[in-house]
């Protein structure tokens, strides 16, 4: 490697030093704007990373219509040690960061519209050296930089239930201050990423921390997440408090992104739903679905047709039917841009409906669900999808299966959440009833882990016990 390295003209080898901060692959532009500078024109970059692929020091690829590069682990090692003796990794690595906060910054734009499959496409091809650019950011005590990483890729991170950019959240609770709104957004995110995996307890104190540091703001955009996740979890207990309320109509009615009016749409329809409030939940569930189709993006919409899924359900008669036929059209809006949670979601709705038809495909979706939900430790997800199959199971017989899950659900106090899961819960156990045996398997349920109770049900599914670790 020493003697291909040599063969190299300086310019090359600048070009290739630099270039070993990349981690995964980058495109012409992230290389002209981080390896240019000093000796290298960035006219010249396009020409001596063609000579570096060349010599094989550098590999070319086409993704999407483009051209990317990529240094091997090795050869990347070799020109970080380069460039540390050289004394340039921190200008360079500074560099690094500014150019990957400018691409946070827009694909986070693109994925708040219609543009929104090319705006998460570009989050899969950057992923890596975001990860890079906020270790770095965190290493230099940059933390504004680091927030706007996590706040940018917040979207495309829930989204695609991304565990790591969980820990982005977290770790910028850390870093950050106690009062202000950049503080106030930071608590809100690691809130809402804290209802996702069913941290209840956790996500009411972040979001009572994150509005205790907008206090006296009067500012909409900087407490939102907070006031959508203290109502969520407000919701998860079959509470609605007027306060909670009140606030997040007025991100209904005044946020500037779509995205936090939608959430804070949802919360307001579910409190409307708890509240058995029909009227008023049918009216909220139209301005979200307006709301959605004017802003265009896939996920959105996906969640506007989960909503119209669950007002059927709620209907009088309920019309399952129907639910189920909105919930295969946020299925297929969520798998059009890769949208793993709002994919989950649907998968509940067709869950709930299914389940209430009595129909097979209840299992097939619930699978689905879990095996998403399984990966990212998606407690809230999968505690519903055991709701369906405890009910799915006792309504069709299969007594020993409900009984297990149900044990467990009122072992861990797991809240049902949402009207038909608290529906789907009393009435399962009003179908199974008190005898013996089914005391027996409510004791089994209760007494296992939560990674057991998983496995449990993956295994009365179909799947293997490891597919959610490594499918």
């Amino acid at each position: 490697m020493s003697w291909s390295y040599q063969l190299l003209s300086i310019e090359e080898r600048l070009v290739f030093d630099r270039a070993s901060v990349f981690a995964g692959s980058f495109d012409l532009a992230a290389a002209e704007y981080v390896c240019a500078g000093g000796d290298v024109d960035p006219l010249d970059v396009v020409d001596l990373l063609g000579s570096l692929v060349d010599k094989s020091m550098i590999y070319a690829s086409r993704a999407h219509g483009s051209a990317l590069f990529v240094v091997l682990e090795t050869l990347r090692q070799y020109g970080e040690e380069c460039l540390a003796e050289a004394g340039c990794a921190p200008s360079i690595r500074n560099r690094h960061l500014e150019w990957f906060l400018q691409s946070a910054h827009r694909g986070n734009l693109l994925t708040q519209g219609p543009r929104e499959a090319e705006g998460k496409r570009l989050f899969e091809v950057i992923w890596d050296n975001l990860r890079v650019a906020f270790g770095w950011a965190q290493a230099i005590g940059d933390v504004e930089s680091a927030r706007l990483i996590s706040d940018y890729a917040f979207r495309f991170g829930t989204e695609s239930m991304n565990p790591e950019h969980r820990d982005w959240c977290d770790q910028i609770v850390v870093l950050g201050g106690d009062a202000g709104p950049n503080s106030s957004q930071a608590f809100g995110n690691a809130a809402w990423w804290a209802v996702l995996t069913g941290d209840l307890a956790a996500a009411d104190a972040l979001a009572r921390r994150g509005v205790a540091a907008a206090e006296g703001l009067d500012d909409v955009v900087a407490d939102s997440r907070c006031w959508t996740s203290l109502g969520m979890t407000e919701l998860s207990f079959g509470r609605v408090d007027a306060t909670v309320r009140q606030r997040i109509q007025r991100i209904a009615d005044e946020h500037p992104d779509a995205g936090r009016r939608i959430g804070a749409y949802y919360a307001l329809i579910e409190m409307a739903a708890l509240e058995s409030d029909h009227g008023t939940e049918a009216t909220l569930v139209q301005a979200l679905w307006d709301d959605a189709e004017a802003n265009g993006s896939p996920s959105l919409r996906s969640i506007a047709a989960i909503k119209r899924s669950n007002l059927a359900t709620h209907a009088t008669p309920p019309d399952f039917v129907e639910a189920a036929r909105w919930g295969d059209v946020g299925l297929a809006l969520a798998r059009e841009v890769g949208s793993r949670s709002y994919e989950a979601g649907a998968y509940l709705a067709l869950g709930v409906s299914n389940a209430r038809l009595s129909d097979q495909r209840t299992l097939e979706v619930a699978r689905a669900n879990l095996l998403i939900n399984a990966r990212s430790r998606g407690w809230w997800g999968i505690w519903r999808c055991f709701d369906i199959l405890t009910f799915y199971w006792a309504a069709t017989g299969e007594r020993e299966p409900a009984a297990v899950l149900l044990g467990h659900l009122q072992a861990q106090n797991a809240p049902p959440g949402s009207i038909e899961y608290i529906n789907l819960r009393r009435d399962a156990t009003d179908l199974l009833g008190s005898d013996s045996q089914t005391q027996a398997s409510l004791d089994r349920g209760a007494a296992m882990t939560p990674d057991k109770i998983l496995a449990y049900a993956l295994e009365q599914l179909g799947a293997s016990p490891e597919t959610h670790r490594h499918g």
